[in-house]
């Protein structure tokens, strides 16, 4: 990892606890690790930049400070190459693989001076055309399927886009816009 990131790296392991209730005994607690996460700060602060984590038949990847998929990508790539590298030579085989693109927005001033056709486009396939007339405070959750680019795989898109109005430490309305997008190609069961 610290090809792509040169920053320090801090190691967690993650634990796992189970309780066997079978039977007339008393119950079994066994803990177990099965599974870790990484983590790396911005510079200089205590604030999370980048966190990986693998945990049974799960690996993921959170950036936590994107500014533009330009900027970010490489360094996505980076981590990918070396996650699935490491996934190879274990000879994994991985069933799911998923990507989520978070983006949040704060709007500072007049309330009604905010309108969502300013940040979207009225047009789009993906959005109801009620969250235009609702204000601004509305949600959108969606999702839907898609063929992915061979015969054994397809794609889930997860859409969610809330607006809602936060109270920040200057008690002046704020709203704050959150888009979270989720996409996950699937192996389709075998027959």
């Amino acid at each position: 990892l610290a090809s792509v990131e040169s920053r320090e790296w801090r190691y967690e392991p993650i634990k796992s606890i189970e309780v066997n209730v079978t039977g007339t005994s008393s119950p079994g607690v066994s803990e177990s690790e099965d599974g870790f996460k990484m983590t790396t700060f911005r510079d200089d602060s205590q604030e999370l930049a980048w966190q990986i984590g693998a945990r049974r038949n799960q690996v993921t990847l959170h950036c936590l400070e994107y500014s533009r998929w330009e900027l970010t990508s490489e360094t996505v790539r980076g981590f990918l190459s070396a996650i699935f590298s490491a996934l190879g030579q274990q000879k994994a085989k991985i069933r799911t693989f998923g990507m989520k693109v978070l983006d949040r927005f704060t709007y500072h001033g007049d309330l009604s001076g905010l309108h969502v056709g300013d940040l979207f486009d009225q047009d789009s396939e993906y959005l109801n055309a009620k969250m235009f007339e609702s204000g601004h405070r509305w949600h959108l959750h969606t999702g839907w399927f898609e063929k992915g680019a061979t015969d054994s795989e397809e794609v889930l898109s997860q859409l969610n886009i809330d607006s809602s109005s936060i109270a920040p430490p200057d008690h002046q309305p704020n709203v704050g816009v959150s888009i979270d997008h989720t996409m996950s190609v699937r192996a389709l069961s075998e027959a």
